[in-house]
């Protein structure tokens, strides 16, 4: 399984119990519905802050959020994922 195909089961898995839509998180992360569905769709993964503000808006630890294997992406100095 992928790291998008990962993070999108994951994306479902955080919003089936919050009963947002795509196009309720959407407008609550100030992104187009069509991000969204790309991130649920395995597409492309939200990046760098917005997985931090979908974290927010989910109420959960941004940990809970990154994938596994995000520990060994490349980083910047600050230590965020780039």
């Amino acid at each position: 399984m992928s790291d998008r195909t990962k993070a999108a089961a994951r994306l479902h898995e955080l919003l089936a119990p919050k009963e947002l839509t795509q196009a309720s998180l959407a407008k609550k992360l100030g992104v187009t519905r069509e991000a969204v569905r790309q991130w649920m769709s395995g597409e492309t993964r939200p990046r760098g802050d917005m997985r931090e503000r979908l974290a927010e808006e989910l109420g959960i630890p941004t940990r809970d959020w990154v994938d596994e294997q995000e520990e060994d992406a490349p980083r910047c100095s600050c230590g965020k994922v780039m």
